[in-house]
C-alpha cells in the first residue's frame, strides 16, 4: 500500500499557510539578505518609529513591533525599545501581545524559539476562542497585517470565508511587500479556488527580484494550474549564485525539481532535488517525499531534526513503513497547523477508517476537514464509509 498512490494529486510546493508563530518557528521567515538590506526602510515604517518616538504608549509600540516583525526588521533600536516596553506592562498589553514582543525579542537576540502551542483540531470550540482573541487584539491594533492574517487563517479553519478573506484584503493593504503575508495570501486564494489572485499579489511584488521563496511561490503556483511561469530564469540564477543561504533555496530547487521530473529530466531533477535537501524547508521534505519514485530512496538525506518538523512527510514515510499508529499521529500534527487544508483531514480519516477500523476517530477527523473544506468529495466519501451500516449519524 503505498502512500502517493492514495493520497497525492499533482502535488507542488505550493506556500504554505502557518500562523505567524509557526512559520518563525520552521525559520520561514528569516531573511536570506545582507546585513545592510534586512531593514526595509519604507514610508510606513518610518511613519511609525516617528509616532512611536512621538508617544511611547503601549498601542504605538504594538503596531511598531508587530511591523518589524513583518519585515524582518529584527535588531531595530526603536521596536526592541517598544517590545520592552510591552513586557513591561504585560498586564495590560495582554497575552497575545506580550507573546509578540517576547518572539520579536527572540529573534533580535538570535535566541531559539519554542514550539509553539497549536490547535489539535478535535474540537472547533479552541478556534472560537482564539479567534474571539485576535478580534479583540485587532481592535486594540488595526495597523498590524500580521493579526490580521492570522485572523484570517482561523477564520479560514472553521469554513467563514468571507471573513477570512476581508482579513487577507486588510493584511494586504497594509503591507504587500511582506514575504510571509504574501506567501499567506496565495494560499488562502488557492484554497478558495482563485489561485490567478494569489499568483497576481505574487508576481506584483517588489521583493520578487530579490527573495527566492517568492520566485519559488510563483513557480510552484503557475506550474499548479497549467501557466507558464515567468520567474523561470529568475530562479535558475538564483541556484546559481552564492548569494543565499542553502535554506532560502530549498523550496525554489523543489519546485523547479518537480517540474524536471514530470518532464522527464530526471537527472536535473535529481540534481535539484539535491540541492533542495541540504537544508530543506518542511514543505520541501513533504514534496521530496512526495517524489520518491522519481527521485529514488531519501535514506541518509534525511535529517532526523528536520524529519521531526515536517509532519507530512514523517506521516508519508510511516504509511509507506506501514507504521499507521505513527502516520496517524503525525497526520494530526499536520492538520493541526494547517487546518484549513483538506489534505491532511483525507488523510487521517482514511488511516483511521480503512488502515486501523477507529472508524470514531475516522468521521471525527473528517468531520473537522468539512469545515473548512465543505466539498471535498474524498472527506464526504471517508465520512460515509466510516459511518456504522446501521446508523445514519453515531454519536462521537
Amino acid at each position: 500500500m503505498s502512500f502517493v498512490r492514495f493520497f497525492d494529486k499533482e502535488r507542488q510546493v505550493i506556500p504554505r499557510w502557518h500562523t505567524y508563530s509557526m512559520a518563525r518557528w520552521l525559520r520561514m521567515t528569516l531573511s536570506g539578505r545582507s546585513e545592510d538590506e534586512k531593514r526595509i526602510q519604507d514610508e510606513g515604517y518610518d511613519q511609525l518609529i516617528s509616532s512611536w518616538e512621538g508617544n511611547k504608549e503601549l498601542g504605538h509600540g504594538a503596531d511598531l513591533v508587530g511591523n518589524a516583525l513583518a519585515l524582518n526588521s529584527f535588531g531595530d533600536p526603536a521596536a526592541l525599545e517598544a517590545a520592552s516596553l510591552i513586557l513591561k506592562n504585560k498586564a495590560y498589553a495582554g497575552a497575545l501581545l506580550s507573546e509578540v514582543a517576547e518572539n520579536y525579542l527572540r529573534l533580535s537576540r538570535n535566541i531559539p524559539l519554542p514550539l509553539p502551542d497549536v490547535i489539535v483540531p478535535e474540537r472547533d470550540r479552541k478556534f472560537y476562542k482564539v479567534i474571539s482573541n485576535l478580534k479583540s487584539r485587532v481592535r486594540g491594533y488595526p495597523h498590524n497585517p500580521i493579526l490580521w492574517m492570522d485572523l484570517a487563517f482561523y477564520y479560514s479553519a472553521i469554513g467563514q470565508i468571507e471573513s477570512a478573506s476581508h482579513a487577507v484584503e486588510v493584511s494586504l493593504s497594509l503591507n504587500r511587500d511582506n514575504r510571509y503575508l504574501l506567501r499567506s495570501a496565495s494560499r488562502f486564494y488557492i484554497h478558495v479556488g482563485s489561485p490567478d489572485k494569489g499568483l497576481y499579489y505574487v508576481r506584483q511584488s517588489s521583493l520578487i527580484r530579490q527573495d527566492p521563496w517568492l520566485v519559488a511561490a510563483e513557480i510552484a503556483i503557475s506550474d499548479s494550474i497549467g501557466k507558464p511561469s515567468k520567474q523561470i530564469k529568475l530562479g535558475k540564477r538564483m541556484m546559481e549564485s552564492a548569494a543565499f543561504p542553502k535554506l532560502h533555496l530549498s523550496e525554489l530547487a523543489s519546485a523547479m525539481g518537480t517540474i524536471e521530473l514530470k518532464s522527464g529530466a530526471k537527472r536535473k531533477g535529481r540534481k535539484l532535488f539535491d540541492l533542495a535537501l541540504e537544508d530543506p524547508t518542511e514543505n520541501a521534505l513533504a514534496q521530496a517525499t512526495s517524489m520518491q519514485d522519481e527521485i529514488g530512496d531519501l535514506g541518509e538525506r534525511l535529517n532526523p531534526e528536520a524529519l521531526s518538523q515536517s509532519f507530512e512527510a514523517d506521516a508519508r514515510i510511516k504509511f509507506n513503513e506501514q507504521d499507521f499508529e505513527g502516520s496517524i499521529e503525525a497526520t494530526k500534527k499536520w492538520f493541526a497547523y494547517q487546518p484549513f487544508s483538506s489534505r491532511p483531514a483525507v488523510t487521517g480519516s482514511y488511516i483511521a477508517s480503512v488502515a486501523l477500523e477507529r472508524f470514531e476517530e475516522a468521521i471525527k477527523i473528517a468531520k473537522m476537514g468539512l469545515l473548512s473544506s465543505p466539498r471535498e468529495f474524498f472527506l464526504i466519501n471517508n465520512l460515509a464509509s466510516a459511518y456504522p451500516v446501521d446508523s445514519a449519524d453515531p454519536k462521537i
